[in-house]
Parts: structure tokens; sequence; C-alpha cells
């Protein structure tokens, strides 16, 4: 049921779709679905919706009048060898180390109110 509610939300109004949250949020607390199977449906959901979504933003980072007024503006994509999950997933743990090291160089810690 909450895969197919899913399905329907590709071209949702926002204040739809927060009623979908909240109907799913309603239907955890009543124990008629666990957050596991709502997790497990939103993950299958974005397994169907990915390649769609990856190809239209490749094709956008292919475009030459696109990639012009980027850069324009002094912003450049990714080379296409970079545009990767796992790409993309690499510098994020490349960057992880090494702002944690620069943190820990620093002895930066939390803020605490």
């Amino acid at each position: 049921m909450i895969l197919k509610s899913l399905k329907n939300t590709e071209r949702m109004p926002l204040r739809w779709s927060l009623a979908l949250s909240l109907a799913i949020a309603k239907m955890i607390s009543e124990k008629k679905v666990s957050s596991v199977e709502v997790v497990t449906a939103y993950y299958k959901r974005i397994d169907e919706v990915n390649p769609k979504l990856n190809a239209i933003v490749q094709a956008t980072l292919e475009d030459p009048a696109i990639v012009k007024i980027w850069a324009d503006t002094g912003v450049t994509p990714f080379p296409k060898d970079q545009r990767s999950p796992q790409a993309a997933q690499t510098l994020l743990h490349s960057e992880i180390v090494r702002w944690g090291q620069v943190i820990r160089d620093n002895k930066i810690q939390p803020q605490t109110d």
C-alpha cells in the first residue's frame, strides 16, 4: 500500500506530499505499518526513480547552453568520470576524513548553549 502511494508522488503538490507523510506517520503510530516497511518502500521507490532522475541530470550536465550559463557564474560541473554514485561516495568519504583531521588538529568542539 505504501509503495503504491509513493508511486503517485512524482507530480504531487507539496501539500499533498506533506499530507501523505502525516498519514504514514499516523499509520506507524497506530501500528498499521512498521517504520521498517515504510523505509523499505521508500528505498524501492528511490530505486525506481533514480535511473530516470540520473538520466535527466546527466543530460543537463552535457547541455552546452547550461554549461555556459554555469561557467559564466563560475560554476564548473564535475567531469563525467566523477559523476557516478561511487565517485560521490568516494568524494564524501575523502571530505569527511579531510575535515575530520582539521577538526581534530584544531581541537574544535561543538558549541553547547
